[in-house]
């Protein structure tokens, strides 16, 4: 089994704590793994307001581990030694985006994706809240629950992709992965 760090370029944790995981997973397939989880995260609504618009090594870590069997290695400090290194900016555009990758990318789809990511999402959101909540705040964690939980999600919403495509339509949990496009 080997260490594996993950990283984001515009991390506020960089050098101070150590966020990766313990698998047997190979370097390339946990790359391909960290792509389509970030993939799955761009189709999903954007809420700026709240919500951080990318996956980071504070989320990745736990969605890692409950759909791909990872163990987590969380430190305080930075003194974990790593046998690979991924850092989640670079993966975007070193896997994520290339339409040739999206093959390989798709092998490692996963049922639940959407539901573990809102999952972070939510918990993203809610630490972002003040003690005193400005009520567009607590919309969009009401609104996130209710996707989580299967919802309708329709126009008056007024829900975006992060790429500004309407979000539309409801969750369905499936034993099928939920695949990119």
């Amino acid at each position: 089994m080997k260490i594996v760090q993950l990283t984001h370029y515009y991390s506020i944790f960089r050098g101070r704590r150590f966020y990766g995981v313990r698998t047997d997973m190979s370097v390339e397939d946990l790359n391909l793994a960290c792509a389509y989880l970030q993939l799955v995260r761009d189709q999903l609504p954007g809420f700026l307001e709240t919500v951080d618009d990318e996956l980071g090594e504070v989320e990745t870590v736990p969605i890692l581990c409950s759909l791909y069997g990872c163990e987590p290695l969380i430190n305080r400090h930075a003194n974990t030694t790593a046998d690979s290194l991924i850092d989640l900016f670079d993966n975007w555009n070193d896997y994520a985006i290339k339409a040739s990758k999206r093959s390989a990318i798709n092998k490692l789809a996963r049922s639940g994706a959407k539901l573990a990511i809102l999952e972070e999402m939510i918990l993203n959101a809610k630490s972002n809240v003040s003690d005193q909540p400005k009520p567009k705040q607590i919309e969009i964690i009401d609104q996130l629950e209710a996707i989580k939980s299967g919802n309708l999600v329709t126009i008056e919403w007024g829900l975006k992709t992060l790429d500004g495509e309407p979000y539309l339509g409801r969750i369905i949990r499936s034993a099928q992965p939920d695949p990119i496009g």
